[in-house]
């Protein structure tokens, strides 16, 4: 006996369309077929909500009238991601709306609010979500944060009773924020993976107040510029990150300098201290120190769980005239310790695949010449099986000029 969709129990047909729930146009043609279909459809379209940019501002105005009307609607929202200009984000208007849904989307999981235009804007935008509340954010688990913030803006996003992980453009500091009136709870946050890109104008010593917060900080990607770097040299690396080091898994480090700041430190990075740590990325220059006798030592500076180390560094082309002094000496230092890892210092760590990434060409103070890195893939690459005992090695550069 044939049955017609009109007979089928509501609670089957919202199992039948969660399997939709990521084709939009097929959730929206069955939303216009009776009212039953679109009671349930509109469940699944709004489970991920993105408002992009509109010049009147009509379609944030739009979707809160729905939620205002259909507040049935409200918990089945766990993603929302504004996609929009920097005119759009600065009129008040646009502003009070994005506040207002926020509040109101009180069941969120996911909250990703991105700018087409971002380009280092100065002004304020305020966080939407509410913490102490009947209609707090209790369920909030990830926000990307594509602009400014300051660092006690990004302290009250660890505080989400439910946050895992965080992402902010750029982190800054107002004129206010000082070490000895900055104060955070200790070990009282969820976060377990922070992605933080350039910090302006940022104390070390606020930043690592910060990462005091974390219970168990797992991940944690830093994208800093040249102005936190000029104040962070290789040697302090431990010293900054110290209050995670007995946390922490994955380490990514970016290189995002200037020509004048690829020059080696007086002394290398010290990460002996994390004893959990197991992927790294770290620019070249962190890892060998300027003098001659600094070299990579596997025991003495590396974390002793390591099993994936990624370096990166600023390349130099021999066909184009530069000056890196150091360049020479870095590939040699790096040649050695790779042949190295098959001997008693091989033995004492899980290291198992390391991997060159090239990021530019510097035409001053380069990291390593291409060419020399090239030799060295194929010198290695042939002794991969036996000389390096397992070892993985790769050394993606590029090709062109």
């Amino acid at each position: 006996m044939m049955t017609g969709f009109c007979e089928l129990s509501v609670d089957l047909l919202y199992v039948i369309f969660s399997h939709l729930q990521s084709d939009k146009s097929t959730l929206l043609d069955i939303a216009l077929t009776c009212r039953i279909f679109r009671d349930i459809s509109q469940r699944f379209i709004v489970r991920d909500v993105t408002l992009t940019h509109s010049p009147t501002l009509s379609r944030s105005t739009l979707f809160l009238r729905t939620l205002q009307e259909r507040p049935d609607l409200i918990a089945h929202v766990h993603r929302l991601e504004l996609d929009l200009l920097r005119e759009d984000i600065h009129w008040p208007e646009q502003q009070n709306n994005i506040t207002l849904i926020a509040r109101l989307l009180t069941n969120l999981r996911d909250f990703c609010y991105l700018s087409r235009d971002y380009k280092a804007w100065h002004y304020d935008i305020p966080l939407p979500f509410q913490w102490a509340s009947e209609n707090a954010h209790n369920h909030v688990r990830r926000i990307e944060w594509h602009h400014n913030m300051t660092i006690e803006k990004l302290c009250k996003c660890m505080e989400l009773p439910r946050i895992d992980s965080i992402y902010c453009r750029e982190l800054y500091m107002t004129n206010t924020t000082a070490s000895s009136l900055f104060t955070i709870p200790a070990r009282s946050s969820s976060v377990t993976e922070l992605r933080i890109g350039s910090a302006l104008g940022l104390l070390l010593e606020d930043f690592r107040l910060m990462l005091r917060s974390p219970r168990s900080l797992r991940t944690l990607t830093l994208e800093f510029q040249d102005e936190l770097r000029y104040g962070l040299e290789a040697d302090r690396i431990g010293w900054l990150l110290e209050p995670v080091q007995d946390t922490l898994e994955a380490l990514r480090i970016s290189t995002q300098m200037g020509p004048w700041r690829t020059q080696a430190a007086d002394s290398p990075a010290n990460l002996s201290a994390f004893r959990s740590l197991k992927k790294l990325q770290v620019p070249l220059r962190y890892l060998i120190g300027r003098s001659a006798e600094n070299r990579i030592h596997v025991d003495d500076l590396l974390p002793p769980k390591l099993c994936e180390l990624t370096i990166s560094f600023f390349s130099t082309d021999s066909r184009r005239s530069s000056y890196s002094p150091n360049a020479s000496h870095n590939i040699k230092t790096l040649t050695d310790w790779l042949v190295n890892l098959q001997t008693n210092q091989r033995q004492s760590t899980d290291l198992a695949n390391v991997m060159l990434k090239e990021i530019g060409i510097r035409k001053y103070y380069g990291d390593l010449n291409r060419d020399s890195v090239r030799a060295m893939d194929g010198d290695l690459g042939s002794l991969e099986d036996d000389s390096l005992g397992g070892l993985k090695l790769r050394c993606p550069v590029g090709t062109g000029g």
